[in-house]
């Protein structure tokens, strides 16, 4: 694989993180539920689609 397949992979793994609003953990979220709210792994709390993406 070369840098430029990395980079896309790196990329693609980066638009799906989410940052919980309430303790700041960063998780990544699967494709089947980027339009739907999650619950953060750390704490519990909701993780709404257009929350903080990092």
């Amino acid at each position: 694989m070369n840098l430029f397949g990395l980079l896309s992979i790196f990329q693609r793994v980066r638009a799906r993180a989410r940052v919980c609003p309430v303790c700041g953990h960063r998780q990544v979220v699967s494709e089947e539920r980027r339009a739907q709210a999650v619950r953060c792994d750390k704490c519990g709390a909701a993780i709404p689609p257009g929350a903080k993406q990092t």
